[in-house]
């Protein structure tokens, strides 16, 4: 659940080292995230459906760039999600639609077929499907994968937390949850060039100690600022910028009155107050796999 506008912010905070600071240690990877970036978007899938032809030759790619550089990976990937039902068969039907219009596209002239082309183009989306077959591949290679009950973010920060990994590697949420299993200390890695051999990373006690706030409020700073995640698309400020500001507690500052505005399906009648502890909750309290029920 990507905190909107964050990974751009924590751009001047992070630093750049060799890639060589990595090698001989095993990092933990948001698979979820690798996967939405790694993943050609060839135009014909959002058609047809299944996973994009050149899929795995990539990611075979992207292991032998871990295994050149001495890096172990291992990758997480997140169970149950947290969102209702209703906002499931929402998110199933919305998709329905985009894949109908696309159709409709492709049958008319020759502009439509090229509108149809690019939209397909744009997207890269990750689906349960793509997911099942992209464990399936990794396993067959030796490469570990482990499947979280719930949030892969959490699992991630425990296992490290724990000495599992020497560092994690996602989006700038992975400091939230860092701070829900008490581990500020933890090493979060933003980016990996592999053309410049380089490493964007940062800690999180480093950046909370320049920001000059506890994770309390930066949790607020992140809630304010909005989640990317459809459950809480109507929690958002102009950037992240703007929300990481001095302020006091999330719930006192709605952002357009006392409802939540553009939030869909069944928490379009949420207050504020109500979508923030909800936020609030799911970030801090997940369930994860405990020491005793995984291997190093």
């Amino acid at each position: 659940m990507p905190v909107r506008a964050l990974n751009q912010f924590l751009k001047d905070k992070s630093k750049a080292d060799s890639i060589r600071l990595l090698a001989k240690t095993t990092v933990g990877i948001d698979a979820y995230a690798w996967l939405k970036r790694i993943t050609p978007k060839e135009w014909a899938v959002p058609f047809i459906g299944g996973i994009p032809a050149t899929l795995f030759s990539v990611i075979d790619t992207e292991i032998g760039r871990f295994t050149s550089a001495e890096i172990r990976p291992v990758f997480v990937f997140a169970g149950i999600t947290a969102a209702s039902r209703e906002l499931a068969s929402e998110l199933r039907d919305a998709a329905s639609e985009s894949r109908s219009l696309a159709w409709k596209l492709m049958y008319g002239n020759e502009d439509s077929k090229t509108e149809a082309k690019n939209r397909a183009r744009s997207s890269s989306t990750v689906t349960g499907e793509m997911i099942n077959a992209v464990i399936s591949h990794l396993r067959a290679r030796d490469v570990a994968v482990i499947r979280a009950p719930y949030s892969a973010l959490h699992q991630l920060a425990l296992l490290h937390k724990q000495n599992f990994f020497s560092a994690i590697m996602g989006g700038g949420e992975l400091l939230l949850a860092l701070g829900a299993v008490g581990f500020p200390m933890g090493n979060l890695v933003l980016d990996i060039d592999w053309e410049r051999q380089k490493v964007e990373w940062l800690q999180y006690a480093t950046l909370l100690g320049d920001l000059k706030m506890p994770h309390e409020q930066f949790l607020d700073a992140c809630l304010l600022a909005g989640l990317d995640g459809a459950t809480f698309a109507g929690l958002q400020q102009p950037s992240f910028k703007f929300a990481a500001r001095p302020v006091p507690f999330a719930l006192a500052i709605p952002p357009t009155g006392d409802r939540v505005s553009q939030a869909p399906g069944p928490n379009k009648n949420e207050t504020w107050a109500q979508a923030v502890l909800k936020g609030r909750a799911m970030m801090q309290h997940q369930m994860v796999l405990e020491r005793h029920c995984c291997a190093p």
